[in-house]
């Protein structure tokens, strides 16, 4: 239940975004398979993300868009097609997904929980 109430909340941590520079990117990563925007959903449906990877300067950069605003992806990483990053909006939420294609699954931790969620990347 407090994952739930967690989630409720999320909406309000939102609203401030945080930026750290960019990591590189290892050679060994697919990283095509990662770039370009995904649509990205919790579990329930109660939360909806657009998330937009690029490759600038053999630098990877990530944008999360959501209800709440928008913010740079902090501490991004993409290795053997496992995706991480945080976010910093007042309170900080992690997340980590595997990537398989077009598609993607994961888990965002907050201090309050964790919750599940899907993605596609738009054709």
């Amino acid at each position: 239940m407090r994952a739930a109430g967690a989630l409720i909340l999320l909406p309000a941590f939102l609203l401030i975004a945080g930026t750290a520079p960019a990591a590189p990117v290892s050679q060994e990563a697919p990283v095509s398979d990662l770039l370009g925007t995904w649509d990205v959903e919790t579990e329930d449906g109660a939360f909806s993300f657009v998330w937009e990877f690029t490759l600038e300067d053999g630098i990877l950069k990530g944008l999360y868009s959501g209800r709440s605003g928008d913010a740079e992806m902090q501490e991004l990483k993409f290795e053997d097609n496992m995706l991480e990053f945080r976010v910093d909006v007042g309170m900080e939420i992690s997340f980590s997904a595997s990537i398989d294609r077009d598609y993607m699954e994961g888990t965002l931790s907050l201090e309050f929980g964790e919750a599940a969620f899907t993605g596609k990347k738009r054709t």
